[in-house]
């Protein structure tokens, strides 16, 4: 089975580029009308039969001082491997003339995991990645902490420097993954979708058709930060920002 499988860091973009796609005529999305991230759930039971699940990051604190030492990969058997891609090619299988086209952002911290999973599949990869101070400011789930909110932000922050970390250990160098910034994909989306089909094999010009103008870059949550959480984020992740512009520019 051919795919291509979304798997950049959560609210980088991962909705929004599989919403682009799935226009495409060559790619099928196996996803039910008014069941959102329906796919992660299928993904997620699979595991759960063979004992193990995606990664809990609940507390991101860990990993901000750990790194990822404490979420190994699951230790399974060829036989819960093999379980694995029986199971998979059940709930996602396609015809053959089409390509499966899945997002599962928690399947980025499983690497090796999914390389043993998918063995037997020609699958490609396009991880998403966005600048670091408005992806730990995209959501307002900080300001639901009682205790010292500001704080949570910092843990964010420090959460998506050690993920960028994991991506250049495990990702960045692979033949079978497409870098795509999430800053181009809205400033230039004809332009990064294309990109994106010229790297799965697919002809973009059956998709122009559906495409959107330009979008807009979210940044109205890092913009209304204060000024004192901006210095302090700066000082926290500004290397690994700096870092990931240089590999992976805003055009």
């Amino acid at each position: 089975m051919q795919a291509l499988f979304i798997v950049g860091f959560w609210n980088s973009g991962t909705t929004l580029l599989t919403r682009l796609l799935k226009q495409h005529p060559d790619l099928r999305l196996r996803k039910a009308a008014f069941k959102p991230n329906l796919e992660e759930r299928k993904t997620r039971k699979i595991l759960w039969k063979l004992g193990t699940d995606y990664h809990d990051f609940t507390n991101m604190a860990d990993v901000v001082t750990d790194g990822f030492i404490h979420h190994p990969e699951p230790n399974l058997s060829d036989k819960d491997v093999a379980y694995f891609q029986k199971a998979f090619h059940r709930a996602f299988g396609v015809p053959d003339d089409k390509m499966l086209l899945l997002k599962q952002p928690y399947l980025f911290y499983m690497p090796k995991t999914l390389d043993k999973f998918m063995e037997f599949d020609e699958v490609k990869y396009v991880i998403i990645l966005r600048n670091g101070y408005s992806q730990a400011a995209s959501k307002d789930y900080w300001k639901t902490e009682t205790h010292n909110p500001e704080e949570k932000l910092y843990v964010r922050a420090g959460f998506w420097k050690r993920s960028m970390e994991f991506f250049y250990t495990h990702w960045a160098a692979r033949p079978d993954v497409f870098t795509l910034r999430y800053e181009n994909l809205c400033t230039y989306t004809n332009r990064s979708v294309e990109a994106v089909c010229e790297f799965a094999g697919l002809d973009f010009e059956k998709l122009r058709p559906s495409m959107p103008d330009d979008l807009k870059i979210r940044l109205d949550k890092w913009e209304q930060l204060p000024d004192s959480y901006k210095a302090n984020m700066h000082d926290k992740i500004q290397d690994m920002v700096e870092r990931v512009d240089a590999d992976y520019p805003v055009w």
